[in-house]
């Protein structure tokens, strides 16, 4: 199966715009598509420097996708580093690029307003003691891709976001079944520091190919943050 299979594709070139014509709307859908297909270009890119640390691959794939979108996709616009809930920072952010704003599945955003939040995890942590960090923080820290969703520190507005997946070892069957386990772990505890865990918020594969693959949760959320659960899409790139 295509990761696009069931996605909005943007349109010819993954999304350009034909002379004079200036569609103003979107769909998230259309998004993660050109999200998944921008992933192996940029993977393999000879000129994209060869850092392993998140502040490095964070900016690196932000600079990438904002210049592929700008051809491609030129509704759109990425930002490294956008603000959410307190002093917290989500790793990268959508917004409309034109000044009108955008219409993405109905909604109006101006170019102030992100429409879409995306957090970015290696595979495997850095760290022994931050080994579980895709999926949460150790002892009190509020510091796991998933979790920080499920808290509401980040994308406390949306329905939708996403996770990046840098895969630094191992392969996306290892990662799928190893971070499904962490989370049936944490089910078995009815409530971990204020957040309860379910087999909902385990990943479900959607499609896989060989430097891409895409899963999808549905996360609840923190009822005294979030009265809606969000649905995450974990996008895993191949960086071995």
């Amino acid at each position: 199966m295509s990761l696009a299979d069931g996605y909005i594709n943007p349109g010819k070139g993954m999304g350009a715009l034909g002379k004079g014509v200036l569609p103003r709307e979107t769909t998230i859908k259309a998004v993660i598509s050109f999200i998944v297909k921008c992933l192996p270009l940029w993977a393999s890119d000879p000129k994209r420097p060869q850092d392993t640390s998140e502040n490095k691959l964070n900016p690196s794939l932000c600079d990438f996708l904002d210049v592929k979108a700008r051809i491609n996709f030129p509704l759109i616009r990425f930002h490294h580093e956008q603000p959410q809930k307190g002093r917290r920072q989500v790793d990268l952010s959508i917004k409309a690029s034109e000044e009108l704003g955008i219409k993405v599945s109905g909604c109006e955003y101006s170019i102030y307003e992100p429409f879409f939040v995306i957090e970015g995890k290696r595979l495997p942590a850095p760290a022994k003691t931050r080994e579980r960090e895709y999926v949460t923080g150790e002892e009190d820290k509020i510091t796991g891709g998933i979790q920080r969703f499920k808290t509401g520190d980040h994308g406390s507005t949306f329905d939708t976001a996403a996770v990046i997946g840098y895969v630094q070892k191992n392969n996306f069957e290892y990662w799928l079944n190893t971070i499904n386990e962490w989370i049936a772990n944490l089910s078995k505890n009815s409530t971990r520091k204020g957040i309860s865990w379910g087999n909902d918020d385990m990943l479900e594969s959607v499609s896989s190919e060989k430097k891409v693959s895409m899963m999808v949760s549905v996360n609840k959320r923190s009822p005294n943050n979030c009265n809606k659960p969000i649905t995450l899409y974990h996008l895993w790139v191949d960086l071995k």
